[in-house]
């Protein structure tokens, strides 16, 4: 699974991101670990979604288990970068 790394604004939402199926034998279970706090997960339709609170580069683990208990991992990256402040 080859999913490219993604940039983002902390405090800001991020557009629903559908994350590639895997090959597999029979039903495959999807989970992501370590995601930036304030982005969630649904592993039914593979999709990432919310509001990422802080700004760094964390990397998350992408992976995809199937009925026989083999696995297909991807390690993503996120860059999150601070909203911009204007004073006058």
């Amino acid at each position: 699974m080859s999913i490219a790394d993604q940039k983002y604004t902390a405090g800001t939402a991020i557009s629903d991101m559908e994350l590639p199926a895997t090959g597999g034998g029979g039903d495959i279970a999807y989970s992501v670990t370590d995601l930036p706090a304030g982005l969630s997960f649904d592993a039914a339709t593979r999709t990432i979604s919310g509001t990422p609170q802080a700004e760094g580069s964390p990397l998350y683990i992408y992976t995809g288990t199937d009925a026989l208990g083999a696995r297909s991992s991807s390690y993503n990256g996120a860059s999150l970068r601070q909203r911009p402040y204007f004073a006058c």
